[in-house]
């Protein structure tokens, strides 16, 4: 008969089993999963709160560009108005166009009675010139001598309170809106001035000026006409008049417009339905003399033959516009790739494919008065 000898325990690993039993310890690979799930819910948690954060950004911004957009409407509605008032007044028509060809001289050295100076004596120009130099006096967006004259009226009214050593220039055409829309003293100029929080006032660059900002702390940038987002290249007399021109680089004008109207409309200025600047272009028979007063017009205004409506611009959660800034690019004489940043010109060389894509994709989360709307 077998008898069964008792089981042999081996004392280490029977007290390592007990204590385990006891503390109820976890292993290396326990805990290195358990801070892993953490890690992980954290990490959900951290990006759904930033991408919350983002969107809440984003709302305010829109809240405040829609505020500034309506409060330029109606001031550009009242340009027109006047304007049209004015063209019947035939001393103050005469006195307003005085003022516009001088100002222009001034600003770029030249002499009023040069061929330049017939823009503004011209009779098919007359009408929109009236409005166009109205407008930019009413509205200006830089500092620059030809939007605001030769004394500064916005750094002229925060007096002592101006620091031209911090200032820069980027926040220019957001200190030209607060000064417009809430006034100097921080409180509002009429009835039919917007109100804007703490939040939406800004002095980015503490220069004294207060700013009207977006939702990421920014300045808004200005546009009042950004032609050149619908055609960024230089214009010519063997273009300008073909509408398929503007579907060349359709991508920026998407950006700031959202769906494009069609390519007739885009083709023309609602601000000159007559065509009376590129009537004064086309009036001397040189091309070559033609495509230097096309290039005047753009220098002085706007570019003929394209769409032209105010823009109100955040460069959103990147703070990086893809245009050049409203402050550049005044020049009578600019070169073929000039930064005509005043007409909104896209910041790169459309022609270069990477150079291209780099601005588009900084501009594709910009914010704008109309992209909000779609």
């Amino acid at each position: 008969m077998r008898t069964s000898l008792p089981t042999q325990h081996h004392p280490l690993r029977s007290r390592r089993l007990v204590r385990r039993r006891q503390t109820g310890a976890f292993t290396i690979i326990e805990l290195l999963v358990a801070i892993g799930i953490i890690l992980f819910l954290v990490s959900l948690t951290f990006v759904g709160a930033t991408n919350a954060l983002g969107l809440s950004k984003a709302a305010s911004t829109r809240a405040t560009i829609l505020k500034v957009d309506n409060a330029l409407r109606i001031k550009f509605d009242s340009v027109i108005k006047r304007a049209e008032k004015i063209e019947k007044n035939r001393l103050e028509r005469m006195r307003l166009v005085a003022e516009a060809n001088s100002k222009a001289a001034i600003a770029f050295s030249f002499s009023p009675n040069t061929t330049l100076g017939s823009l503004f004596n011209d009779d098919a120009t007359r009408s929109v010139i009236i409005t166009m130099h109205l407008m930019r006096k009413t509205v200006p967006q830089s500092f620059h001598p030809y939007e605001v004259g030769p004394t500064n009226p916005i750094t002229t009214s925060a007096g002592s309170n101006y620091q031209s050593a911090n200032h820069k220039e980027r926040t220019e055409s957001a200190a030209i809106l607060y000064h417009l829309l809430v006034g100097s003293t921080g409180e509002n100029t009429d009835s039919e001035s917007p109100t804007f929080s703490s939040a939406e006032i800004k002095d980015t660059d503490g220069d004294g000026l207060l700013e009207i900002v977006d939702g990421w702390g920014e300045p808004l940038r200005f546009y009042r006409w950004p032609t050149r987002a619908l055609r960024p290249t230089r214009p010519s007399i063997a273009n300008i008049f073909d509408p398929t021109d503007i579907s060349l680089h359709p991508e920026f004008a998407r950006v700031i417009y959202g769906n494009l109207r069609d390519l007739k409309t885009l083709n023309s200025s609602p601000l000159d339905p007559t065509s009376g600047l590129l009537q004064w272009t086309t009036s001397v028979t040189s091309v070559s003399d033609q495509n230097n007063r096309l290039q005047a017009i753009e220098a002085l205004f706007a570019t003929p033959q394209t769409f032209s409506q105010f823009v109100v611009m955040s460069a959103g959660n990147d703070k990086t516009l893809g245009f050049k800034e409203p402050f550049e690019g005044y020049s009578l004489a600019p070169s073929d790739t000039a930064p005509l940043g005043y007409l909104c010109s896209p910041d790169c060389d459309v022609n270069i494919p990477a150079s291209k894509a780099s601005a588009l994709d900084a501009a594709q989360d910009n914010l704008t008065n109309y992209n909000i709307r779609r």
